[in-house]
């Protein structure tokens, strides 16, 4: 079985139906040329951006709506988003590439769809300070403020929340999301993807605060 999440700063869905197959292809980037006397060689470069491909469906008892939705404005945000498959070990950031689903004749309820993914390498310009008297530069580091001490009992949901947002603001680490929910359980429902604002969660203990 095959489960998938998605994660953004709006939220998380996990994909109700689990796809058969995932589609993964890494693309090599190496260069063939020609040397004088030696004839032609390759030279080894970077793998290129991983993509994937994937294919399942809605189903009509889990609001397929709300599915489409929550992919349709991810990619008109132009943002990134985290592609999650554990039983695959797959775990970084991807863009939307391609998005198209279908209605099928017998099954109007259910809709189908394909997506396709493209792997998301973060670039930006890097800041450099200058040491005037020896003429050299060093990056910039950021200071962090160690709050480690500090341990909270509950938490009270706000608007934008999730579960792994949260899980990862008070443990340190996404992956606990599923301890936070089986915690909460009670207060959250069946389905782990919809907390409100105003909902009181009891923290598991031994999480450390890392906000």
């Amino acid at each position: 079985m095959i489960s998938l999440i998605f994660e953004r700063t709006e939220g998380f869905i996990s994909l109700p139906v689990s796809p058969e197959s995932i589609e993964i292809k890494i693309p090599g980037t190496n260069k063939k040329t020609d040397i004088v006397s030696l004839g032609e060689i390759v030279v080894l470069r970077e793998p290129g951006l991983a993509s994937f491909n994937v294919s399942s469906f809605f189903p009509a008892a889990e609001n397929p709506q709300g599915y489409i939705r929550f992919i349709t404005n991810w990619r008109k945000s132009k943002t990134h988003a985290r592609f999650i498959v554990g039983s695959l070990n797959i775990n970084m950031l991807v863009a939307i590439e391609d998005f198209s689903y279908e209605h099928r004749a017998g099954e109007e309820q259910d809709i189908y769809y394909t997506l396709s993914l493209t792997e998301y390498r973060p670039y930006g310009a890097e800041i450099m300070s200058i040491d005037i008297e020896t003429n050299t530069a060093a990056p910039v580091t950021e200071t962090r403020v160690d709050n480690s001490g500090m341990v909270e009992q509950t938490y009270t949901v706000v608007s934008g929340d999730n579960l792994g947002a949260i899980s990862r603001r008070l443990s340190g680490s996404w992956d606990n999301w599923r301890e936070l929910y089986e915690a909460n359980k009670a207060v959250i429902g069946d389905n782990y993807s919809l907390i409100y604002p105003g909902q009181i969660l009891v923290i598991p203990q031994g999480w450390v605060t890392a906000t």
